[in-house]
């Protein structure tokens, strides 16, 4: 029985969508996510101060969320405390892609209802064994009122100040960022985006020695404190690429400016004691671009009649930008319909 010939549409067709398949760029795949939607935090590996007695430091939440049903509440007090100076209510993260010459991909969104009372180091990334801090995020109140975001190498970011912006209250904020480890200052690389937009892309050491890191977030203080702060988590994502941090769509805001913040003091300096495990394994992924923003509308004719709307392309890949004196700000995405107390924290060196 002879086959029927192909008609040159449909032999089109075929060529056409075999070619969609071919060219479509692999996704890769997320690695780990702890979004609370479980009800605890099982989804970590580990906490420092959860509880303390009967009081709940870390409570999970149906207000606010930024996805799903449940967000993580930390709250610190000042009976938190971890060694003889420090001050924690943490959770742990031990990611098995930290080894030299390897790569990790991650983000988290993160809330505070009121500026911090303290510098809240609400994450970083520390040795095992050696507990040295590599990198840190961290909250400061700026006088007069409002708070600043802070991102550095080195112990709690003395080492090299990469980013300073405004946050604002009652929104939910994203953090997003790719490490390249080395102990090279030439060779690692940093990369981070808040709320979607790409802030710092540089050169840095990101190892302090051979050994793997783990990765804490919540409030830490390197020094004793009286007061109460608090801060709100939710969506922790690792990937393999950027792509599998889900960056928040960029939003257009406007700033005052951002104003590097000095070099931790000695007290914020204190070691830590703290453990964990790490591991080495994977390769590395790539980086994503933002989309580009719709064109003008054009300008009305001679005739008086309007013009036509201009249409927008979409963006490219991200050029490295100038590190610090960034400021971002965004529209509420979702508010709170409780008050919420203030956050802080910090670690080794």
């Amino acid at each position: 029985m002879k086959n029927k010939p192909r008609s040159f549409g449909a032999l089109w067709l075929s060529l056409v969508a075999g070619s969609m398949f071919e060219s479509a760029p692999a996704r890769a795949a997320v690695t780990w996510k702890a979004d609370f939607e479980t009800g605890n935090i099982s989804q970590f590996m580990g906490n420092v101060n959860a509880t303390k007695g009967t009081r709940k430091n870390i409570e999970i939440v149906a207000d606010p969320v930024q996805e799903g049903k449940m967000a993580g509440k930390f709250t610190i007090h000042e009976d938190d405390t971890f060694s003889s100076t420090q001050m924690r209510v943490q959770v742990t993260r031990n990611s098995p892609r930290t080894g030299e010459g390897q790569d990790v991909f991650m983000s988290f969104y993160f809330l505070i209802a009121a500026d911090p009372m303290v510098r809240a180091n609400i994450a970083y990334w520390e040795t095992t064994g050696s507990n040295r801090n590599m990198m840190t995020w961290w909250l400061v109140a700026k006088p007069g009122g409002g708070t600043t975001l802070n991102y550095g190498t080195g112990s709690l970011g003395s080492g090299k100040h990469i980013f300073t912006g405004d946050v604002s209250l009652n929104v939910w904020h994203q953090i997003g960022y790719h490490i390249h480890w080395s102990q090279s200052a030439t060779t690692g690389r940093v990369t981070m985006w808040l709320d979607g937009t790409q802030v710092a892309d540089e050169p840095a050491q990101t190892k302090p020695d051979a050994n793997s890191l783990f990765f804490q977030a919540g409030i830490h203080r390197g020094s004793r404190s009286t007061l109460t702060d608090t801060v709100f988590f939710d969506n922790f994502l690792e990937g393999e690429a950027a792509l599998d941090l889900m960056l928040a769509p960029a939003v257009p805001g406007s700033g005052d400016g951002g104003v590097a913040q000095d070099a931790p003091s000695g007290a914020d300096r204190a070691s830590d004691s703290a453990g964990g495990t790490g591991g080495s394994g994977g390769g590395s992924g790539g980086f994503v671009g933002t989309g580009g923003q719709s064109g003008a509308g054009g300008q009305g004719g001679v005739t008086g009649t309007g013009g036509t709307t201009g249409s927008g392309s979409g963006g490219s890949a991200p050029n490295p930008v100038t590190p610090a004196r960034v400021v971002v700000r965004c529209r509420p995405r979702r508010h709170p319909r409780t008050a919420a107390s203030s956050g802080g924290s910090g670690c080794s060196a």
